[in-house]
């Protein structure tokens, strides 16, 4: 299976296996972000603080528009 894939991509196979370990470990690497903001969006305390941010910024855009 992996000397086909590698035939086919016109790889050597460690080059293969190189390319699907950094894609695979970029996959957990973003499901831990997702994690994360799954957690941040169910504690009461940070979504107060994302409130409170947006607005800010959203006034600093407002301030640099006139």
């Amino acid at each position: 299976m992996l000397g086909e894939q590698a035939k086919k991509l016109s790889l050597p196979k460690n080059k293969l296996i190189e390319n699907a370990l950094r894609i695979y470990l970029d996959h957990l690497r973003r499901s831990e972000y997702v994690k994360s903001f799954r957690q941040a969006g169910e504690d009461e305390d940070m979504t107060l603080m994302a409130k409170e941010g947006i607005g800010d910024y959203l006034k600093q855009l407002d301030d640099e528009a006139r």
